[in-house]
């Protein structure tokens, strides 16, 4: 695969010049008081780290893989060098937004913990009748990191009644498909077929849980 030069942009960073692809810059930069560059973050994750000595001269560059995390609190590095400046600095269960979601439920969910954008995460919707089975689906879909899976085990969880104890990924959770999207994210979607003659109402909902 070839590029035109228009693809490309130069970036000069202390006494380094680096070329970078315009379709791999990272989707969010942070910089230091002085305007240097201090992280890059891909969509997927992959981190870059700047440090530069007192002549403002690059001094070391340092790659952070989507699977790591320091403080072992189930939200990896990337994500609170992202909204924090550090890889430590974010508590799981503080919710700096207000909007009813902890830090550690933020990213469970590829929300942003700087905004309030708590509604509608998990919508729940009816299927159109199997034409050969009848079986009539009812899927719930939500959003979750590409890594995501690396820091936090996901489970379905359905109840009848919200008295008895969640039921974890019964039987009736037939298929779970999941179907990569842009900007580092995957879409994941469940199938629950509700059995034949139960309770007219049912509730669904996902568990995130550190590993």
């Amino acid at each position: 695969m070839s590029l035109s030069m228009k693809s490309f942009l130069f970036v000069k960073l202390g006494a380094i010049l680096l070329l970078c692809s315009l379709s791999l810059l990272a989707r969010h930069v942070g910089y230091d008081a002085a305007g240097r560059v201090i992280w890059s973050i891909q969509p997927s994750g992959q981190t870059t780290s700047f440090s530069y000595d007192a002549n403002g001269n690059i001094e070391s560059i340092t790659s952070i893989t989507p699977a790591e995390d320091t403080d072992s609190d189930g939200m990896p590095d990337y994500f609170e060098i992202r909204f924090s400046g550090t890889a430590t600095a974010l508590i799981p269960s503080e919710d700096t937004d207000q909007d009813g979601m902890s830090h550690l439920f933020e990213f469970a969910f590829g929300k942003d913990p700087s905004v309030p954008d708590a509604q509608n995460i998990t919508p729940i919707s009816l299927e159109v009748p199997d034409p050969q089975t009848g079986d009539q689906f009812f899927t719930l879909k939500y959003l979750r990191p590409l890594s995501a899976t690396q820091h936090l085990s996901y489970s379905t969880q359905i109840s009848f009644d919200l008295t008895q104890p969640w039921l974890t990924d019964p039987p009736a959770v037939l298929e779970t498909v999941v179907v990569q999207q842009e900007g580092g994210v995957e879409e994941v979607t469940v199938k629950f077929l509700p059995t034949v003659g139960s309770n007219d109402k049912f509730f669904m909902r996902i568990q995130a849980s550190t590993l």
